[in-house]
């Protein structure tokens, strides 16, 4: 063999190496925070995602230890404005715990904000970019240590209610009276949390049981415990810690709720500080502790906090993010993918979300409407060190469906309602929540990854007040708007006003290396005249898939080089003035 053939020899297979390697780890993450507008100089607490002006593409408000909370409202193309003094936003004190509801149904999404030992404030959305301190004249007064929080509607009449674990105090649960008022009734409705002095931190509502209605589930500091309340029929809450089997020991920080499994009811992670826990549903009202056999107990003196299930590949299968405090121990950032066998693998360094970044709080959300999610992740800044982390989903391209809900005549956002998808014979489980993982806030819409599947056989919605609604036929890689009562009223606002693309892009082909065929996704943000090509690795055109004139939108194209012989060829797509190249491999 000459020198020139041994070379195209040893060079084929060391790209084909690396398409094997990148077809195994599926997940793929950009960091884009230094050229989204976002500064990554903060002081990061909690998280929060939330549509701000309606305009169908999620913002997001990070809380700041230092007084320097800011409000980003997302332009598109990942692009973000800093709006908190054109809100009026600005002036606060030291804050930790962020929560976003719309708690007086008028179809703006309000903020609360815990601050750290100096009250709290609740800010109203006016509806025409500004917000409205309505603190003093809400009946929500608290001077505690305000740790995790979450808006739920423990009474169901359709009106948001505010829960908020202290460090050191009775929690507060904050009876929304109609008016714009609240009334705190935590020891009336037996949702104080611990008897004696507890160290609660983060919390999250669940419906373990599956009994239509919202359960409570608190972790607490200092080896105390986690703490389960159980909603009764009356709306009260009963302690249910020790026959459910949550007591177990542990320094818990944030708890993140999902169906990880897909047996149909909500298992429960808590990160802590050193090693992590995965309580697994049992279906009957009892849970067993079984992190270490899944894999996701993180790094000895790991310091999580932030905490979330999510799939972040589209595959079906929730996987989990921690957010890790590294000025703790050194222990970056983590992400388990699940197997889908009830294991887990940890891939933070290949997905590209290995940070130290010393976490605190993170949410995920789709912020550029593409049918992925994406990460935002709070910390502390330092030299070398952001504070702030914004992490676009850049894995290859799998079916999925999303969902906004709206409770009866499309007012109140359906907080604690719970979605079960049925799809391929299986079943993925979600539930609206507004407040989770450790003092943060996810995305209101729920997604679903579906990987191959291209119909959604049908969907059934538990809505908070007890109804149960299933739609049918709906159509998958688009969101749809939910409407209690209402049946589907067209694709959620985004698709109409701004879900189309504002930017070109070629996806990764997948499943690359391929045999015998193969996906090509790419979105058009405006009417181009498209060419998407083939080529050999010699630079000669083998096929021609497209050639025509399109209008924006995400297009896909499956190719089945059928005559074609095995090697490494190159797709290109020309749209206007944009061109990108993705290699492929074809094996026989």
């Amino acid at each position: 063999m000459g020198k020139s053939a041994l070379f195209y020899s040893l060079l084929f297979c060391l790209l084909l190496w690396g398409a094997t390697t990148a077809l195994k780890a599926q997940i793929q993450f950009t960091d884009v925070t230094a050229t989204s507008g976002v500064s990554a100089q903060f002081d990061g607490e909690g998280v929060a995602v939330l549509d701000a002006n309606n305009d169908g593409w999620e913002d997001f408000f990070v809380a700041d230890a230092a007084g320097n909370s800011r409000l980003y409202l997302n332009l598109g193309n990942w692009q973000f404005q800093d709006a908190t003094t054109a809100a009026g936003l600005s002036g606060m004190g030291p804050a930790r715990l962020v929560l976003a509801g719309d708690y007086d149904n008028d179809g703006w999404t309000d903020l609360f904000v815990g601050g750290i030992q100096s009250g709290a404030w609740l800010w109203r959305n006016n509806g025409d970019g500004t917000f409205t301190d309505v603190t003093d004249s809400c009946g929500i007064t608290y001077s505690g240590d305000v740790r995790g929080g979450a808006w739920c509607d423990f009474d169901a009449n359709g009106l948001l209610d505010l829960y908020i674990a202290d460090l050191t105090q009775p929690n507060r649960l904050y009876r929304n009276n109609g008016d714009g008022t609240f009334s705190e009734t935590a020891a009336q409705a037996g949702a104080r949390g611990p008897v004696g002095p507890g160290l609660v931190m983060g919390l999250s509502f669940l419906d373990y049981d599956r009994d239509g209605d919202a359960d409570l589930w608190l972790a607490q500091d200092g080896h105390l415990g986690n703490v389960l309340l159980r909603r009764e029929a009356n709306g009260t809450f009963t302690d249910v810690s020790q026959a459910a089997g949550v007591v177990t020991t542990g320094q818990g920080m944030g708890v993140a709720a999902g169906d990880y499994d897909r047996d149909g009811d909500f298992d429960v992670y808590i990160t802590n500080l050193d090693l992590n826990a995965l309580f697994q549903n049992q279906g009957d009202g009892t849970f067993l502790e079984v992190a270490a056999g899944a894999g996701v107990t993180d790094a000895p003196q790991s310091m999580g906090w932030g905490t979330f299930f999510f799939d972040a590949d589209n595959d079906g299968w929730l996987d989990i993010f921690n957010n890790n405090q590294s000025g703790f121990a050194g222990v970056p950032n983590s992400l388990f993918h699940n197997l889908g066998d009830g294991t887990f693998e940890e891939v933070s360094q290949s997905a590209g979300v290995r940070s130290f970044n010393d976490g605190i709080g993170c949410a995920y959300s789709d912020l550029d409407n593409d049918g992925d999610l994406d990460l935002i992740v709070a910390g502390k800044s330092a030299p070398q060190k952001p504070g702030l982390i914004l992490y676009r989903n850049d894995s290859p391209f799998r079916n999925w469906i999303g969902f906004r809900l709206q409770e009866s005549a499309g007012v109140g956002q359906a907080v604690g309602a719970v979605v079960a998808l049925y799809a391929g014979g299986g079943q993925q489980w979600a539930q609206v929540s507004a407040g989770s993982g450790y003092v943060s806030q996810n995305s209101l819409r729920l997604h679903f990854g579906l990987d191959t599947i291209q119909v959604a056989d049908s969907v059934v919605v538990f809505w908070p007040d007890g109804a149960r609604e299933t739609f049918q036929g709906l159509a998958v890689n688009q969101y749809h708007q939910l409407v209690e009562g209402g049946g589907v009223t067209g694709l959620s606002p985004g698709h109409e006003t701004g879900q189309l693309p504002r930017r070109f892009r070629l996806e990764p082909v997948y499943p690359n290396p391929f045999n015998p065929a193969t996906t090509i996704t790419y979105r058009l943000a405006q009417r181009a005249r498209v060419d998407l090509s083939i080529y050999s690795a010699t630079g000669r055109r083998v096929q021609q898939l497209v050639h025509q004139v399109q209008g924006p939108g995400r297009y896909r194209v499956v190719w089945q080089p059928a005559t074609l012989a095995s090697g490494i060829y190159f797709v290109q797509l020309t749209a206007g003035s944009f061109r990108d190249v993705q290699r492929a491999v074809l094996l026989k």
